[in-house]
C-alpha cells in the first residue's frame, strides 16, 4: 500500500511520457480519488531514502511532524528535504519533469 503512489505516478509518467526524476522518492496509499492518505514506519522509509541518496521524499500531509517524532529534524541530520503532498497530481509534479 505504501508504494502505491509510486506506482501510480510511475504509470502516469509512462502514460504521458514523462520523465520521472532518479532523485525523488514517494511513500503514500493512493486513494479512488487520487488523495494520497498516510502510511507507516515513515521514519524508517525517509532514513532508507536518504541512505540510497534521495534529495527529496515526499510524504502524505500531515505526517510531517507527529506526536512521536520531527521529521523535519531528522531529514536535516539526514541531509534529506522532505515535503508533504496531498493528491497524486501534486506528487507527479513534484516527481516527474512534466511542464503542466
Amino acid at each position: 500500500m505504501s508504494a502505491s503512489s509510486a506506482v501510480a505516478v510511475g504509470i502516469m509518467a509512462a502514460w504521458r511520457r514523462d520523465d520521472v526524476k532518479s532523485d525523488v522518492a514517494l511513500t503514500g496509499k493512493i486513494m479512488p480519488d487520487g488523495q494520497i492518505e498516510p502510511v507507516g514506519a515513515l521514519l524508517i522509509k525517509v532514513e532508507a531514502a536518504a541512505r540510497a541518496q534521495f534529495k527529496t521524499v515526499l510524504v502524505p500531509r500531515g505526517q510531517l511532524d507527529a506526536a512521536d517524532w520531527d521529521l523535519s529534524q531528522l531529514a536535516t541530520r539526514w541531509n534529506i528535504k522532505v515535503i508533504e503532498v496531498a493528491t497524486l497530481e501534486e506528487s507527479y509534479q513534484l516527481m516527474t519533469t512534466a511542464e503542466r
